[in-house]
């Protein structure tokens, strides 16, 4: 039931206390105690149940320990994850910032503002070809600024580590 031999001691020793104590308060100072049978069975079961209240209160404890680790481990990685969204959102902003000006204005109505190809054509008087040849362009433009982006995070996410290697 218990972990080590220190502990059943602690357990032996807890419950002569109690026992102690308890004869203490009901005998009379002129009443010897024998330890006979009877008060062995009591020690006896005081023990046990000292023992199961041991093993229940670690139970309790591990419990919460699991707990803690748990909450912290999503904490930190609801964290992780929000600063990775914040990355890839400026990397994205800086892509779309960085467009030539009618390539953006397409890009822009058509993915942020959901406006049709139809309804952008009018609205800037182009041909809806022309909105499809924007948006293919900025698409292939916002995809390259987040491959080079992304490829210059991870450089200098090596050379963070090597740095502190040595």
């Amino acid at each position: 039931m218990l972990v080590n031999k220190h502990e059943a001691e602690e357990i032996v020793q807890e419950a002569l206390l109690r026992l102690f104590i308890k004869f203490q308060q009901t005998e009379t100072p002129d009443d010897k105690v024998n330890f006979g049978d009877e008060h062995k069975a009591l020690l006896y079961v005081t023990a046990h149940n000292l023992a199961i209240s041991r093993i229940r209160h670690k139970k309790v404890r591990q419990r919460f320990i699991d707990d803690c680790k748990t909450t912290f481990s999503e904490n930190s990685t609801t964290v992780e994850r929000n600063v990775q969204a914040e990355r890839i959102r400026t990397n994205l902003l800086n892509a779309i910032n960085q467009l030539p000006p009618m390539c953006r204005q397409v890009f822009v109505q058509r993915r942020l503002n959901c406006q049709s190809n139809k309804e952008i054509s009018k609205h800037l008087g182009i041909s809806i070809k022309t909105v499809e040849n924007h948006l293919t362009k900025g698409l292939k433009l916002c995809r390259k600024h987040l491959m080079d982006s992304t490829s210059r995070n991870a450089i200098d996410n090596s050379s963070l580590s090597i740095e502190k290697e040595g």
